[in-house]
């Protein structure tokens, strides 16, 4: 509600931003959200738990920074979703698509490292 009435907010962990998102989409507010995440990566602001606490989550989060449209967090999450080199954890992504996009990027990089 807080990023509605464009007001800052804070999420704690990938599970709580998990349910704002899903609260957004059932409100259809999902652009407001996008904007206020804008908001924050523009005034240079990490949010906490993106790479410390993210681990497994990537892939969801990945999800959801594409329903939003937020650039910022989809290539902070592609990143994430791209290692650990040995075993990537992109091959957990359900969306086709985004399995495709982050398999590129990854043979992109491979290419690059030999």
């Amino acid at each position: 509600m807080l990023a509605m009435f464009n007001r800052p907010f804070r999420t704690y962990d990938p599970d709580h931003f998990l349910r704002l998102i899903r609260m957004a989409d059932y409100y259809g507010s999902l652009q407001v959200v996008s904007c206020a995440l804008d908001k924050e990566f523009s005034l240079g602001l990490q949010i906490d738990w993106l790479k410390p606490k993210l681990g497994n989550k990537a892939c969801e989060v990945l999800w959801a920074a594409a329903i939003l449209e937020n650039i910022p967090l989809f290539c902070n999450c592609l990143i994430l979703c791209l290692g650990p080199w040995d075993d990537p954890i992109y091959h957990q992504l359900e969306d086709p698509r985004l399995r495709e996009l982050a398999s590129r990027k990854f043979g992109e990089i491979d290419r690059k490292s030999t």
